[in-house]
């Protein structure tokens, strides 16, 4: 039996037929161990949790997350992002694990019986990558005719979440490292509008404080061991934030784009970034592992530089500390003779190491 994912829908094959199974039904067989019927074939829920692991991986929660998509839920937009978390499910990333792009979507990786907003809160906070859907769509409850002060709104909670932990990146206090916004106007008759053209709409966003969004978020931040800057805590209106938003224009869709080929520029862009930012983080604490290692193996025992990388050597388990060494020789551009020195005290800086692995999800 041969098999082939196309997005939401298990190709299947038997013989010269093939069949057709969408993601639902795996996940019903699973949650409930009753048995899907294939053409002549019946796969119990033990078989498919064996011969189609990758499936449901991509819907487990994790201790961190390499991009959170953040949109409104509605017809569109939410079967938008759903295709988009479909699509980066295909990606690779990381040259030596060649893992998945662990992504986050609420209704794919939230537990039920969890506070809802504390989840999406965790996850966005141990996010390298937050991916907001600006949408047309997504800001008719943003406008002055619509909006709502005293009342949440859960997507402006992400959005201020993603702007706060931008104030602390490259910190221990958060893993986000960009805000990667994909801008879009309505969708009509195949195509989607440029958002950043209608000039009239974006006038009609609402300058007031979203005040009840805005005492959600500081509890998300306070609950999660974030610094609170009430000055700028207290700054932000529903303009400010969407417009902070818009400034980013990561990926900004018009009607010239072929609409099937919008998810691929998408996910290619955060493909770039994402490993971008590995890469910079993996040199980082190469070099900081390298000179915590030659202070421990001539009697100095400094780890300072190792706790930052903590979160790197998590995302990368498959690197020896050999390989380590060596990789900072080609990334620093290293003679061969202290390359060998690198490794050397790489290998002697064991022990202290040890407490990094130990960190790996």
């Amino acid at each position: 039996m041969k098999s082939l994912r196309l997005f939401s829908t298990l190709l299947i094959t038997q013989g010269n037929s093939s069949y057709h199974v969408t993601m639902n039904q795996l996940e019903k067989a699973s949650a409930t161990s009753q048995p899907i019927y294939v053409g002549a074939e019946t796969l119990s829920s033990t078989d498919v949790k064996i011969m189609y692991p990758e499936w449901f991986s991509a819907n487990a929660a994790l201790r961190r997350y390499d991009v959170f998509l953040s949109y409104r839920w509605s017809k569109f937009d939410s079967a938008f992002v759903q295709i988009l978390f479909d699509r980066l499910t295909l990606y690779t990333v990381d040259s030596k694990a060649k893992r998945c792009i662990d992504t986050f979507l609420d209704e794919k990786r939230l537990r039920k019986g969890r506070n809802f907003q504390e989840e999406f809160a965790n996850a966005l906070i141990n996010t390298r990558i937050v991916t907001p859907l600006v949408s047309q769509n997504s800001l008719m409850r943003l406008t002055r005719a619509a909006f709502v002060a005293n009342i949440e709104d859960n997507m402006l909670i992400e959005w201020i979440l993603s702007l706060e932990c931008m104030c602390h990146t490259g910190t221990s206090l958060t893993n986000l490292r960009a805000i990667c916004p994909v801008i879009m106007g309505q969708f009509n008759n195949g195509a989607i509008s440029s958002l950043l053209d209608d000039k009239v709409f974006l006038s009609e966003i609402s300058t007031e404080k979203p005040s009840e969004s805005l005492a959600v978020a500081r509890r998300l931040l306070e609950l999660n061991n974030m610094p609170i800057d009430e000055t700028r805590l207290s700054s932000y209106t529903v303009k400010s934030i969407v417009e902070s938003l818009l400034h980013m224009n990561f990926v900004v869709v018009d009607n010239s784009m072929e609409y099937a080929k919008i998810y691929v520029l998408i996910s290619e862009k955060i493909k770039q970034c994402l490993e971008s930012h590995i890469e910079e983080e993996l040199k980082a604490a190469l070099q900081g592992a390298t000179s915590a290692a030659t202070a421990n193996s001539g009697g100095g025992g400094g780890v300072g530089g190792l706790v930052p990388a903590a979160t790197v050597f998590s995302q990368m388990p498959t690197l020896s500390l050999i390989e380590m060494s060596e990789k900072i020789s080609k990334d620093l551009g290293l003679s061969a003779s202290a390359s060998a020195s690198a490794s050397a005290s790489a290998s002697a800086s064991l022990p202290i190491l040890s407490w990094l692995w130990s960190t790996k999800r």
